[in-house]
């Protein structure tokens, strides 16, 4: 996947979360709160390991200074090297994706605590979207066809998906069936060469669909989808068993109430964020049985597979544009921080 050039909602959520925890932190007489963090490198879309450092540094720093809190931060290219650290009590608080929840390795003396949506619904729905006025009416046409693909996360769940609803219909998976599969590097990109006729299809999240038809209406007039998944939560924060209640407090308090100040709407104006809200065990179920339909498929067994617990929820507390075209009015998009190691998109 070819890198992108600007960090995604996945890591300003993060920062936002962490934003307003030491605004209440700074409001209280307490010794200065302790956070090491976690990411995961898919949190930064492809960008390379010393832009992903800068950006981290930068925005955690930012916000840092201000309120006197001691931190740390490391990414982690690879998965059981964040597990490790993870259990070995090196790590305070993760950002992981739905998939590496579910993970029967994932260390589980860290429970998810918050969930980022987008909409009012819990979690997202994929779309796989064609041009109206293709050839292509059935899944049984993309054979042999281009497909785009804008992946999420660690992309787990959105190939899991689209090889589960080729398998219901006798096609073979996703690799076999199209000539091509390229990963762009922005949402539009994954989207506009199929409006015009450069692409057979795309894979993309409806939220991030929705979003490029605001800004081009021409989009959703186009553009159908040929199918669409349930919905299913991509990600959460999840917090160490044993951190300090209050830090926790804050943390949670923070995140479920970033709309109510100038500073948090803002925040949540940028990423596309509706709402995040406490996690609950529930909210995985869906990945869940997909995750286990996509293990059975590639086993080849036709009994299905023993449900992995996910990681149990703690009792809870009393933007991209698109590329401009003819026809197409284009947002401004949001202005980035001040710093010659961020490019704009």
């Amino acid at each position: 996947m070819k890198p992108s050039k600007s960090p995604t909602a996945f890591l300003t959520l993060f920062v936002e979360i962490l934003c307003m925890a030491f605004l209440c932190a700074r409001t209280m007489a307490a010794v200065p709160l302790e956070l090491r963090i976690g990411f995961p490198a898919y949190a930064f879309s492809g960008l390379n390991a010393n832009d992903s450092e800068t950006v981290t540094t930068f925005y955690l720093k930012r916000v840092a200074e201000d309120l006197g809190l001691k931190y740390s931060a490391r990414i982690y290219p690879d998965r059981h090297e964040l597990y490790r650290d993870m259990n070995a009590g090196k790590l305070d608080m993760v950002l992981l994706s739905s998939s590496d929840i579910c993970d029967k390795d994932s260390p589980k003396n860290f429970p998810s605590i918050l969930a980022p949506l987008r909409g009012e619904d819990i979690g997202e729905s994929i779309q796989l979207l064609v041009h109206r006025d293709s050839d292509i009416k059935t899944l049984a046409d993309l054979r042999g066809r281009h497909l785009l693909s804008y992946v999420s996360n660690d992309a787990i769940l959105e190939i899991a998906w689209l090889n589960r609803e080729l398998a219901k219909q006798n096609l073979p998976p996703a690799p076999e069936l199209f000539r091509n599969i390229s990963h762009p590097e922005a949402a539009s990109k994954t989207v506009l060469p199929v409006f015009f006729r450069k692409a057979d299809a795309c894979l993309i999240t409806k939220s991030l669909f929705d979003i490029l038809g605001q800004l081009n209406p021409q989009l959703q007039q186009r553009l159908v989808p040929l199918a669409n998944s349930e919905l299913l939560l991509s990600s959460a924060l999840c917090l160490r068993a044993d951190y300090s209640p209050e830090g926790r407090r804050r943390i949670m308090e923070a995140a479920c109430n970033l709309a109510s100040t100038p500073h948090g709407r803002q925040l949540i104006t940028l990423t596309k964020l509706n709402r995040i809200i406490p996690f609950k065990p529930e909210m995985l179920h869906t990945v869940e049985k997909l995750l286990i339909g996509s293990q059975n498929l590639a086993t080849g067994s036709g009994t299905p597979a023993p449900s992995q617990e996910p990681r149990a929820a703690l009792p809870p507390d009393p933007a991209p544009v698109p590329e401009q075209a003819p026809g197409f009015k284009q947002a401004p998009a949001p202005e980035p921080p001040p710093s010659p190691a961020i490019r704009t998109p």
